[in-house]
């Protein structure tokens, strides 16, 4: 499903404007296709003959819905823009801060993902990632979320009714699982702020909140970025205390001269300790984003 195709002559024509009764071709993969939708179900194209190694013939009607959401927030922004050069084509291109949406709803590999962040950054742009939370974001990493710990991304709950919203999360990841997390943080695409390096010196910020410092070319008001940023310092200084305790009670240390019964027991009672401290940072951040 896509929202673009080329007629004959190879115009763009857009789903709502193409002829129901007509043929089209994919611009990926030149494929016939074919516009459907109505009040009910957004227009779109889709292959008459499915071909797997098309990606615009593998997105799904909800990854059409985050399309349609992204660009009702950012009316300046191009879905499905073409990038020759690259040979790539971007679920939704921001032109005007640099910025290129890639939507994943199905599995992808993280050799994929660095491939297309190497190969838009090439050109000068970044990719923020939105991953959807009904393959991603579970209590083990996929290997593509694993490699974006550091990068720009958030992820979706939006459905095939467009119903839902985008959140950012912070977790940390022991052995590839998620030890903590931090509560979700709705995004609002309607607002963005481009920020300055010199915003690591306003303050003391923990290490993720620094690397997206030095690494993100901008965030959305009401991610954990903006939230750090506009926090006061007294209610920085609580946080970083209770994530500071977390830490220590997360990273203690099983004597490895212990016998393997005594050491799994001892592995539960710190993971008993830990929970408490994560109930009291629990209670703090709810406190603080009242």
């Amino acid at each position: 499903m896509h929202f673009y195709a080329l007629d004959e002559k190879e115009n763009l024509v857009p789903a709502h404007q193409a002829d129901k009764s007509l043929h089209y071709y994919c611009r990926e993969c030149l494929g016939l296709v074919k516009s459907r939708g109505g009040l009910l179900r957004q227009m779109h194209f889709y292959h008459l003959e499915p071909n797997r190694s098309c990606r615009q013939n593998g997105k799904s009607l909800v990854q059409l819905q985050v399309q349609h959401y992204l660009q009702n927030c950012l009316p300046d922004c191009e879905l499905e823009k073409e990038f020759p050069l690259i040979n790539r084509i971007a679920d939704v291109y921001w032109e005007k801060e640099g910025l290129i949406i890639e939507i994943q709803c199905s599995s992808i590999s993280a050799r994929e993902i660095e491939e297309r962040n190497q190969d838009y950054a090439r050109i000068g742009y970044q990719v923020l990632w939105i991953l959807h939370d009904r393959l991603f974001n579970r209590h083990r990493l996929t290997a593509a979320e694993y490699f974006l710990q550091d990068s720009l991304h958030y992820f979706t709950n939006i459905d095939s009714e467009g119903v839902g919203y985008i959140y950012d999360q912070w977790d940390r990841i022991e052995k590839g699982k998620r030890a903590l997390t931090l509560g979700f943080r709705k995004v609002n695409f309607f607002s963005y702020h481009s920020h300055l390096k010199e915003s690591l010196a306003l303050g003391s910020y923990p290490p993720w909140i620094k690397k997206r410092l030095e690494s993100w070319r901008g965030y959305f008001t009401g991610d954990y970025l903006d939230y750090f940023l506009n926090m006061q310092e007294s209610e920085k200084a609580a946080l970083l205390s209770a994530l500071s305790v977390d830490e220590q009670s997360g990273i203690m240390q099983v004597e490895e001269n212990l016998q393997p019964g005594v050491k799994r027991k001892l592995k539960k009672l710190i993971r008993l300790i830990s929970f408490s401290y994560r109930l009291g940072l629990n209670f703090i951040l709810e406190k603080l984003a009242k």
